[in-house]
């Protein structure tokens, strides 16, 4: 599993040198990780070879195992290189609650997106910044790394009624649809 080491050093640095430079400037923090997942994931959108990924090919017992080792589906997600906005949240949803934040992964259950959401000053906040993030920063000027999670059903694009769904990372999966403003 030496495979996946280069990634955990890549992953500690990160956490160790994140909050020297951003101290308690939790939308810095947030800059942050996703200038690093951008750096390190891309796209697999529309692309074929998405049938590939291999985080999306190993089984739960797969991943019981790595876990054992120290390693998470964030560090295959990273190793790889690419992935959906699923494998994007889950490597933002991880390397924030790294950083010490209480950290999901959401998802609308009518629409194919998930999306991570970080818990800070009492706020859930979507961190989405290339599609829930565009969709805000278009609308209200705001700043699509730091989404409000209750003003997405008042956002172009997911209003109407939808499910959310979220999971936590001891893996409890909750109906959090009314914290979505629905």
């Amino acid at each position: 599993m030496t495979l996946f080491l280069p990634v955990e050093h890549d992953v500690a640095s990160l956490v160790n040198s994140t909050p020297m430079a951003c101290g308690d400037d939790f939308e810095c923090l947030v800059r942050k990780v996703v200038d690093y997942v951008d750096a390190r994931l891309n796209s697999s959108w529309n692309n074929p070879m998405a049938v590939l990924e291999i985080d999306n090919t190993l089984s739960s017992f797969d991943y019981s195992f790595l876990s054992v080792l120290g390693f998470t589906r964030a560090h295959v997600i990273l190793w790889q290189g690419w992935g959906s906005c699923g494998q994007y949240a889950i490597t933002v949803a991880y390397l924030m609650n790294r950083l010490g934040y209480t950290a999901r992964i959401s998802r609308f259950l009518d629409i194919d997106h998930m999306w991570a959401e970080v818990f800070a000053n009492g706020t859930w906040y979507i961190v989405d910044p290339w599609y829930i993030g565009i969709v805000y920063e278009n609308q209200h000027h705001g700043n699509r790394h730091l989404v409000p999670a209750n003003i997405l059903a008042s956002l172009e694009n997911f209003t109407g009624y939808h499910q959310v769904s979220c999971e936590y990372f001891n893996e409890t999966i909750t109906n959090c649809t009314s914290e979505h403003g629905y």
